[in-house]
């Protein structure tokens, strides 16, 4: 028997459907960050890797 779980429940591998317009469907990533760069250092990149951890 093969069986998905999408959204809460098990359901049919045909039946599981994600979004289009899900961001990680699209891109294929999990962890997404941002890090702006003034003068040619990074700015507030202590926060930045706060939140990645």
């Amino acid at each position: 028997m093969i069986s998905a779980y999408f959204n809460g429940k098990f359901v049919e591998p045909n039946e599981s459907v994600v979004p289009i317009d899900e961001r990680g469907h699209q891109f294929g990533d999990g962890v997404y960050e941002v890090i702006r760069i003034y003068d040619s250092k990074p700015f507030m990149m202590d926060e930045h890797l706060d939140r990645l951890y």
